[in-house]
């Protein structure tokens, strides 16, 4: 046997244990942390609705719901300042946010016992304008099944799931492409 050969069940090993512990990181309750990407898009005949949720917002305390995406379409992410995913797309999702401006609502969900002074550092350094939930349970993670963060969700106007995107979106055109043909 090759001592490559012989690397290989190691390295598979290793591999397998951490993605194992990321499911699991930080006692999270089983959210666990992706530097994978997959998008899952439902036709429109098989959408469920979105869950309902309300909460604080971290700006400013004030009580927001998903009554804000009603009759809109709508850009739902799971986030947290520790996240270093998270924070790779957060400038691509901010600058779509601006370019749609009223014709699509994003809204954030910061979750998985997220410290708030950090989560509003989070917001500052990168100029989130759109509003955040604050969900440290991450009970609003847990209603939309949110497996792995970041976690973006397209509601169509209708309020239901009309996309899922595991993982950090980097390159914005994959997000544009669902919300834009949610929109025509």
């Amino acid at each position: 046997m090759t001592r490559r050969a012989a690397t290989k069940p190691i390295a598979l090993a290793l591999l397998l244990a951490a993605v194992a512990g990321a499911c699991t990181a930080g006692g999270s309750g089983g959210i666990g942390v992706t530097t994978g990407f997959d998008v899952v898009t439902f036709p429109v005949a098989k959408r469920k609705p979105a869950p309902a949720f309300s909460g604080p917002t971290l700006q400013d305390g004030k009580p927001i719901s998903s009554a804000v995406l009603a009759g809109k379409v709508g850009v739902v992410n799971f986030w947290g300042s520790w996240c270093g995913p998270c924070r790779r797309e957060q400038g691509p999702l901010e600058t779509m946010s601006r370019q749609y401006g009223d014709r699509v609502q994003f809204l954030g969900i910061n979750a998985r016992r997220d410290q708030k002074t950090a989560a509003l550092a989070y917001l500052r350094e990168f100029d989130v304008k759109y509003p955040s939930v604050y969900n440290p349970d991450s009970s609003i993670a847990f209603d939309f099944r949110v497996r792995f963060m970041p976690a973006t969700f397209v509601i169509d106007r209708q309020g239901r799931i009309a996309a899922e995107f595991i993982g950090a979106i980097v390159n914005a055109a994959e997000l544009r492409a669902v919300v834009d043909s949610e929109l025509t």
